[in-house]
């Protein structure tokens, strides 16, 4: 078992503003990782992610159709991979959000891998609004399948400009 400090990422986000009032909201993040050799298979990694959220009273539902690209890793022809991801988080107060979040890594674009050489990570996690311009999300994880980190413990700080 491994603890330490695993990477850290960059993402900055656009979205449609709720002004407009759409079925759904939309957004996209290019995320552009920095990873700890002893933990990772890569370095440097990129993701886009298209966001898509609905809010429904105090439930919040989003989905996250992630492609990822491994931009250092020896052996690969630099395909771009399949890695989505969603969350159901339930808003307590302005503040305070519990939720719960899936991501899994499917393989290539082409052609998924084999279901026993895929990742699925199911997290248990919360929000935390600290002020406008800040945002706090900690969770424990689990691999759903035998791959990959048995529990993980994540942590996401957020600035919004």
């Amino acid at each position: 078992h491994r603890t330490g400090y695993r990477g850290i990422h960059l993402m900055p986000r656009v979205r449609v503003p709720e002004e407009k009032h759409w079925p759904v909201g939309l957004g996209f993040a290019a995320e552009l990782g920095l990873g700890r050799p002893d933990f990772n298979t890569s370095f440097w990694s990129l993701e886009l992610r298209p966001i898509i959220d609905k809010k429904i009273g105090k439930l919040c539902i989003a989905f996250n159709p992630v492609i990822a690209k491994v931009l250092d890793k020896e052996g690969t022809d630099g395909e771009f991979e399949c890695s989505p991801n969603g969350m159901i988080s339930y808003e307590l107060s302005e503040k305070l959000s519990p939720a719960v979040e899936y991501y899994a890594s499917l393989g290539p674009l082409k052609e998924f891998n084999d279901v026993s050489e895929q990742l699925h990570h199911i997290f248990i996690a919360t929000e935390i609004k600290l002020d406008p311009r800040w945002e706090l999300n900690v969770g424990y994880g689990f691999t759903v399948n035998s791959n990959g980190e048995d529990k993980i413990v994540k942590l996401f700080i957020g600035r919004i400009f």
